[in-house]
């Protein structure tokens, strides 16, 4: 019996975090989206790989914008006007290797071609540029392999740079959202572990939710891409203690802030605060694929315990 509610309420508290870590998610994508992060990064870092003037050239060049054209805006009758992005987001390494390959082709042509290109050019592909038979078709062919090779190593770096800068992101939102929600793992961890009938009803939508996600159903379809709904869907409505009471923000003078409309509950002290809310807030920042996938095997092991109980 203690074993099945202890699995209970693990599953619970899992469920808890996958959801904050999915609102977490929702709002990083939403945020880097609008500000368009991973097409800046990538800009300053091919600015600093390649300098000004042959980022400019390679960012120009027809293969470059044909790869990258957007819809700028609808018209009155719905027409869409294309752009080019200046920024995009991800240019294809064979794409790239091309061009730069095209353009150090060129400029071998010309008269002077170490004033055209090569004081531009980084350190590690200068000796490409220096070698290069313009009129020989293997040796362009082994360059845009080298630069293929170069930009590659490049991306690669700029992955681990982007992968910390979107951790740090995530912690930041997953704070803000933990104490904007009110989402304190303590808390639910009690209110689980004494109320059987609220333990049950959060099992079943964690059941559920593993079902519609292996099967890819999505109930809530496009609002499931707004963090308030999904708090308000996935954990305000299971009667779960989360959430600011107008009991609780009156505290403060923000009693007409009140997101849920919940009887009087007990205020925790100042310690369960804090440790609660830094609890889910570490736990939301993993990801929701790694509470999922925990969830999803803790449901199963639910599954395959009950019937000898």
């Amino acid at each position: 019996m203690f074993g099945s509610i202890a699995l209970d309420v693990a599953i619970g508290l899992i469920f808890v975090f996958f959801v904050m870590s999915s609102i977490t998610s929702t709002a990083y994508s939403l945020i880097s989206n609008i500000r368009n992060t991973r097409g800046k990064l990538l800009a300053e870092s091919l600015k600093l790989l390649l300098d000004g003037g042959i980022y400019e050239q390679v960012m120009h060049h027809p293969l470059i914008r044909r790869a990258n054209l957007k819809a700028k805006r609808l018209g009155m009758q719905f027409g869409i006007q294309l752009d080019y992005d200046e920024k995009p987001p991800y240019i294809d390494p064979e794409t790239f290797s091309k061009v730069l390959a095209d353009l150090m082709v060129k400029a071998k042509s010309t008269t002077d071609p170490t004033k055209v290109l090569l004081g531009d050019l980084d350190e590690s592909l200068r000796p490409l540029f220096e070698n290069l038979n313009p009129l020989n078709n293997e040796s362009v062919e082994e360059l845009v392999d080298d630069i293929r090779d170069w930009y590659n190593n490049a991306m690669n770096s700029l992955t681990k740079i982007f992968k910390e800068y979107t951790r740090m992101w995530l912690l930041s939102i997953a704070t803000v959202a933990t104490i904007f929600f009110n989402v304190n793992a303590l808390v639910i961890a009690e209110a689980l572990w004494q109320g059987p009938t609220l333990r049950d009803a959060v099992v079943e939508a964690a059941d559920q939710r593993v079902s519609q996600e292996n099967i890819g159903a999505d109930e809530a379809g496009e609002a499931r891409d707004n963090p308030v709904a999904i708090f308000q869907d996935d954990l305000a409505a299971l009667s779960l203690p989360v959430g600011w009471t107008e009991q609780e923000l009156d505290n403060i003078g923000l009693g007409s802030l009140a997101q849920i409309d919940a009887p009087e509950r007990e205020t925790p002290n100042l310690f369960v605060y804090i440790v609660g809310w830094i609890l889910t807030i570490s736990a939301a920042s993993f990801g929701a694929p790694f509470w999922f996938d925990l969830l999803n095997k803790l449901v199963n092991l639910r599954a395959a315990v009950k019937p000898r109980e």
